[in-house]
């Protein structure tokens, strides 16, 4: 079965075989784990399928799950380092006015007076929250001169609109976070 939509969200990445029994220890990718439960079907890259058939939790958090058709430990070790994804149509409804970050990617960016920026290539969060990287709009040959991050928080990002795919952020936002902002001048 080849996954449905090749951009699946990052769910869990399999780090190091567990016990003899084809267990593996994850590192989840999920803000809660609700979203595992026996029988999910989750998808490597190629659309290879791993169907869940058992988890175990561990003290801080740490997390052991067996697949269908892994049943030795042989067999776990050959899968050390491989992400899974769960399909997007997998993700449980969110409430009026809330969305997925993965939503944000090709939206447009515009300052709040409506000059447009650019458009969001990713969000990223290094553990201290998370980070649009915009791609500018400009001539500039080199692409990484043409990206910056921009924190998502409510002082900088002014509003949201996934289904129109806009994002509004504050005027001042490429002069404090842009490719140039960090250049200092050179002495005279």
């Amino acid at each position: 079965m080849l996954l449905p939509d090749p951009s699946g969200i990052l769910c869990v990445r399999l780090r190091a075989a567990y016990g003899t029994k084809g267990g593996l220890w994850v590192r989840l990718f999920l803000a809660t784990p609700e979203h595992l439960c026996k029988g999910l079907d989750l998808f490597d890259g190629t659309g290879r399928c791993f169907r869940v058939l058992r988890f175990i939790f561990r003290p801080k958090g740490r997390l052991i799950m067996f697949f269908s058709g892994i049943e030795e430990r042989s067999q776990a070790e050959l899968l050390k380092g491989l992400s899974l994804y769960l399909p997007r149509e997998h993700l449980p409804s969110l409430e009026e006015g809330a969305f997925y970050t993965y939503a944000l990617v090709g939206c447009s960016v515009f300052s709040v007076t409506g000059n447009k920026i650019g458009r969001i290539s990713n969000v990223a969060n290094f553990g201290a929250g998370d980070l649009l990287e915009v791609e500018q709009e400009s001539t500039a040959t080199k692409r990484e001169e043409s990206r910056f991050f921009v924190p998502f928080q409510k002082a900088f990002v002014l509003a949201v609109d996934p289904e129109k795919q806009e994002i509004y952020v504050a005027d001042d936002v490429v002069a404090l976070f842009g490719p140039k902002a960090n250049t200092c001048a050179s002495p005279s």
